[in-house]
């Protein structure tokens, strides 16, 4: 049998075997159609809406009259028209609904076959009960936005498949449809027609709202769908798979790592909670990173410094669904990787440095982690002023770089250049008095980022409170010179040579000679005593005193010299060995003589201190001028005493 629109039909049914008949044999007979073909006569545009729209064909093999024979065919081109016709005009009405929370399905079901194209989705609402009040509104009932339908094959059930939007504002209305008894619908009139254009009727109302026939709760945990680092603004943006109950965030769940599976814990960084959370939306929770968490970030140059080394892991206890389902766990062997990633491109500035005049160390604080293999010290002036002179400033030779990344930089500098600077003597010396250069490209941050040329002042000053030491002392017999040098620049102005003392011992030194030279005024690390004529021939006759390096030792009393801040040398209580020792290697020269014929002495007057016990008397000669003839050999019966250093008197 096959139902047409006309005659010849444009459009047409032919009904399966699931139609049948429980007619008895007669003339009559009733074909009872199955819900299927029925559903497709129903929803065939242009068929059996009339007796216009209805005609009939059959086959011979439809039936057979009671003798066996087959009926007579009547075939498209001749369709018979129905004789009469009773259009369908019954409205559909819903039967029973229900809610699933797990996988986002709205399902109603209704008395009668409607189209899904009918359905005006903005008509449904879901509810806690029956007759909300208008406070109770907002906070306990949704009505839907969206969502795409699909229909059963008998046309009586409706499928909705919520949408996000809708689903996730469902999930965070605790008091609507979590359960079975807090969900009920509403269908507002006309939201939905049969395939005949027969509107629902009537409506569901609010105060009639049906309760749900069945409900499945969500059961489905939370899981990250995105997120996004800007290493800028220091904001990660974290988005979920359904709406979270932001309350139950934990930000120090967070981890940060370089790769999916990640194995070196240098290369991760979990967040701390002086990083704090804003909701975004149902389903994105936005951190702001605190400035340790992002300088902590940033001063691991293998971690979150493109999209391909920004990674995100997370313990079960970073954040629930409102149905209480905990975060499913990312471990570090399986981080998601940053969907969105910008770059740090904000160039480093130097906030603030402290000069250690102690410690010879510039403290360098920059806005962010610096890369330390990135510094380069000889980009770093040390100046008394910002508009400071060529006279007045010291630009680094070098200098000694802490290795550790970081918003602090320490620069220690080279012996070299603190010499320098603190000859330099109006730098340097106080908090006003210490400016600090930084040119272009001094230092990068960890992002690569240079900074541009910077002058800053010092925030702050250590003075210089190390006193001075010797290191070292040379005794110089020939050029009769002591040259001390010191740990540091001393004040040349400030020495007190007779506190300087040579002695033949370290300690209870039993031969000394306290200097009497004068130093010259210049401030430096090394310092010339230039002894007087005097102190060296007492030196030289003290036959126990300064014949060696063995009997050569220098003490310096307190007071006896100032560095440039004005520390004092402390005491020595042991002598210092001579570092360099030069003997005097110069002959002695006769200056001077005396005869004094009534005691039956000469005198003779040396140059240098001279040892009587090693006296040659047949080596004297005395002639009658200086290129006389006449003279006289003198015999070893001669003896000489020394009267004094360098004068011999012989008998």
């Amino acid at each position: 049998i096959t139902l047409q629109n006309a005659k010849s039909g444009s459009a047409s049914v032919s009904l399966t075997n699931a139609s049948k008949t429980s007619s008895t044999n007669g003339q009559l007979i009733v074909v009872d159609i199955a819900a299927a073909d029925l559903l497709r006569l129903k929803e065939t545009a242009g068929l059996t809406r009339a007796t216009t729209s209805s005609f009939i064909t059959i086959r011979a093999d439809t039936i057979d009259d009671v003798e066996g024979f087959d009926v007579v065919a009547i075939t498209d081109g001749r369709g018979l028209q129905a004789r009469s016709f009773v259009a369908d005009n019954v409205r559909p009405k819903l039967s029973n609904f229900s809610l699933d929370l797990a996988e986002g399905f709205l399902n109603m079901t209704f008395d009668d076959t409607v189209t899904i194209a009918s359905l005006n989705r903005t008509g449904l609402g879901i509810q806690s009960k029956q007759g909300l009040t208008a406070a109770e509104l907002p906070t306990q009932s949704l009505t839907l936005t969206g969502g795409v339908v699909s229909r059963s094959t008998d046309g009586k059930v409706l499928r909705v498949k919520l949408s996000a939007a809708d689903l996730n504002t469902l999930k965070s209305r605790t008091l609507v449809g979590t359960r079975l008894a807090n969900s009920f619908l509403t269908l507002a009139n006309n939201s939905v027609q049969d395939s005949h254009d027969n509107f629902l009727s009537p409506g569901v109302a609010n105060a009639q709202a049906r309760a749900a026939s069945k409900h499945v709760p969500d059961t489905k945990a939370p899981t990250i769908s995105d997120f996004s680092l800007d290493m800028t603004t220091a904001l990660l943006k974290v988005t979920f798979s359904e709406a979270v109950n932001n309350a139950t965030f934990s930000v120090d769940a967070i981890t940060i790592q370089d790769t999916a599976a990640s194995t070196v814990a240098a290369n991760r960084f979990t967040l701390t909670t002086s990083s704090t959370a804003t909701t975004l939306s149902l389903t994105t929770v936005q951190v702001t990173l605190s400035a340790s968490d992002r300088d902590s970030i940033k001063s691991k140059l293998k971690l979150a410094k493109a999209k391909s080394s920004t990674f995100l892991s997370a313990t079960a206890s970073l954040i629930s669904d409102y149905a209480g389902n905990s975060f499913v766990a990312r471990n570090t062997s399986a981080g998601k990787q940053v969907g969105t990633y910008t770059a740090d491109t904000t160039e480093p500035t130097l906030t603030s440095f402290v000069f250690d005049a102690d410690a010879a160390q510039l403290r360098l604080t920059f806005s962010e982690p610096i890369d330390a293999t990135s510094v380069d010290a000889k980009l770093f002036t040390i100046q008394d002023t910002v508009a400071a002179t060529a006279t007045t400033q010291l630009v680094l030779t070098g200098g000694n770089v802490t290795t550790v990344n970081g918003n602090t930089i320490n620069i220690t500098l080279t012996s070299t250049d603190l010499d320098k600077l603190q000859l330099l003597t109006t730098v340097a010396v106080s908090n006003r008095t210490t400016v600090l250069v930084l040119a272009a490209n001094a230092v990068a941050d960890t992002a690569g980022a240079k900074i541009v040329a910077q002058t800053i002042a010092s925030a702050d000053f250590v003075n210089d409170t190390t006193a001075p030491k010797i290191t070292a002392w040379k005794l110089d017999l020939n050029d009769d010179k002591i040259t001390v040098t010191f740990s540091e620049i001393v004040k040349g102005s400030s020495i007190v040579a007779a506190k300087f003392i040579v002695q033949n011992t370290n300690v209870s030194a039993d031969q000394t000679f306290n200097l009497t030279g004068v130093a010259p005024a210049t401030n430096g690390k090394e310092i010339v005593f230039s002894l007087p004529r005097a102190d060296v021939q007492k030196i030289k006759q003290d036959t126990k005193l300064a014949t060696s390096k063995a009997t050569s030792f220098l003490l310096a009393g307190t007071g006896a010299v100032t560095d440039i801040a004005g520390n004092s040398i402390v005491g020595l209580a042991t002598a210092i060995q001579v570092t360099t020792y030069v003997a005097d290697s110069a002959l002695g020269k006769l200056t001077d003589f005396e005869f004094h014929l009534f005691n039956n002495t000469i005198e003779l007057t040396f140059d240098d201190p001279m040892d009587a016990t090693k006296f040659d008397a047949t080596k004297l000669t005395v002639l009658d001028r200086v290129s006389g003839t006449n003279k006289l050999d003198f015999t070893n019966s001669t003896t000489a005493t020394i009267t004094t250093g360098q004068t011999a008197a012989f008998i």
